[in-house]
């Protein structure tokens, strides 16, 4: 019994972490255990460590090393911090880890670097508001509004251009095009 206890301490915190991120990233998608080890053993690892090192060495961790029984906060607290971990990495950490692995590349003469999955998400996932035209490879023109995107589908519902838009003069800020299906989608504002 000891065993399966071990076991689920140490799975679950990285199984909350994976959670809360996914809530926050408002990603539905399903993924499976082995596509997702990595994040599983980071969220479980540090926040392992980090409810060792806040219970002055006395947490899961070490208490399993010394063979010593496991209390209820043994199991709570690293879920706790996986979830705290998840939310530090949604708001801050993740910027600050782009500009540091960005602030070397430099240094080293490599070019910059970005987390997002796919251009669409990098190029729609910035909390802003986006005026997008989509050319499509037969010719057709949509444009309008972004009112929701859904990345891992590769679909974006977009509404018609707000009546106060017609007074102001139209600003292309950025083009993204999918060298694959030919599609191109050119951002842009208005002033």
């Amino acid at each position: 019994m000891d065993n399966l206890i071990i076991i689920i301490t140490a799975l679950a915190p990285g199984f909350a972490g994976i959670a809360a991120l996914k809530l926050l990233n408002g990603d539905a998608t399903e993924i499976t255990v082995q596509k997702s080890t990595l994040k599983y053993f980071l969220f479980g690892g540090v926040s392992l460590l980090l409810a060792d090192a806040l219970t002055g060495l006395n947490g899961p961790v070490s208490r399993t090393l010394a063979h010593q029984p496991l209390h209820y906060i043994d199991l709570l607290l690293p879920m706790i911090l996986a979830v705290i971990l998840a939310v530090f990495w949604h708001t801050i950490g993740e910027t600050k880890v782009i500009k540091l692995a960005n602030l070397i590349n430099h240094k080293a003469g490599r070019n910059t670097i970005f987390l997002a999955n796919t251009m669409l998400e990098r190029m729609m996932n910035d909390g802003k508001p986006h005026f997008v035209e989509i050319r499509l490879p037969d010719g057709e023109t949509q444009h309008g509004y972004v009112a929701d995107v859904i990345v891992h589908e590769k679909t974006i519902m977009l509404q018609p251009e707000p009546e106060w838009t017609r007074s102001y003069k139209r600003t292309d800020t950025r083009k993204m095009i999918d060298l694959a299906s030919g599609i191109v989608i050119t951002e842009y504002t208005y002033k």
